[in-house]
């Protein structure tokens, strides 16, 4: 049951601010919908943090499973997402696309040392943030495959 990560970090590991992206970059939100969406049969895993920070219009996110990971067994995430209370039962949701860990710190620390993550998709942002959640570094076993150029959307600039 592979799956790949995929995030948006700033110096020092930071992914979020007070339950939001610190930052607004509207390339990245594309990239990152298009990837997680590929033909409408991917599934994205998240925890309950990353599932409150998604608007309500927004949820569940489209064309993808939404799988939310919470210890509240009573968690309403409607019916067209599951529920699961752990890592490994969110992998064993059925998919017939890519699963991708979306978020939050928790949940992505966990996915990081788990063998079956075989692909991370980072976006570097430069800058500091002054955020409050943080994402680990990744361990020895990956490896850049590649990296884009550095792009300046709105006065921030990442690659």
């Amino acid at each position: 049951m592979k799956y790949k990560l995929i995030c948006a970090v700033c110096r020092g590991g930071g992914i979020g601010k007070d339950g939001r992206l610190p930052w607004k970059i509207k390339e990245d939100l594309a990239f990152f919908s298009k990837l997680t969406k590929g033909n409408g049969n991917n599934a994205v895993v998240m925890g309950r943090k990353t599932w409150d920070t998604i608007p309500d219009r927004f949820r569940p996110l489209a064309r993808r499973h939404n799988v939310i990971v919470s210890r509240n067994r009573a968690l309403d995430v409607g019916a067209e997402s599951t529920l699961v209370h752990s890592l490994k039962e969110a992998l064993e949701v059925p998919c017939s696309g890519e699963r991708f860990v979306i978020g939050g710190g928790m949940l992505y620390a966990e996915a990081l040392k788990h063998p079956d993550c075989e692909v991370l998709y980072i976006t570097h942002v430069e800058g500091d943030f002054d955020c409050d959640t943080r994402m680990p570094e990744p361990g020895p076993g990956f490896v850049v495959a590649h990296e884009e150029e550095p792009v300046t959307e709105s006065g921030i600039t990442y690659r």
